[in-house]
């Protein structure tokens, strides 16, 4: 493929963005979300930030981080450096949990409800 079909290609839509590549991945997840950057705080708290690409988030819901696997508890919500109660889609937010370390997520991953499976396409 020339430079020239690939442009055009992108420019027309032939190419799928990584955030619709990852809602087509989990289709019966009621959350999605696209990690950006993880932050490791003092003592166990930590915050992931990124981009919420499906449903809504609210503290004390239960998420899992992937690929790892591991399961957190939503302990807050941040959006523009402020707590916020709810989270909704197409907002970019922060995710407080206790536990994680840079093992579990990276930049780069994806949270999901905690019993969401990807799919077999």
């Amino acid at each position: 493929m020339g430079l020239l079909e690939k442009l055009l290609g992108d420019l027309f839509g032939k190419k799928k963005g990584r955030e619709e590549a990852l809602l087509e991945s989990f289709p019966d997840s009621e959350i999605v979300f696209d990690v950006h950057n993880f932050y490791q705080l003092p003592k166990i708290e930590a915050i992931i930030t990124g981009k919420l690409l499906r449903g809504s988030l609210a503290s004390g819901m239960r998420l899992k981080v992937l690929p790892s696997g591991k399961t957190l508890t939503v302990k807050y919500l941040e959006a523009d450096e402020k707590r916020i109660p709810l989270a909704v889609e197409g907002q970019l937010v922060g995710i407080g949990a206790d536990g994680l370390t840079t093992d579990d997520v990276k930049g780069g991953s994806t949270v999901v409800n905690a019993e969401a499976q990807p799919s077999r396409m």
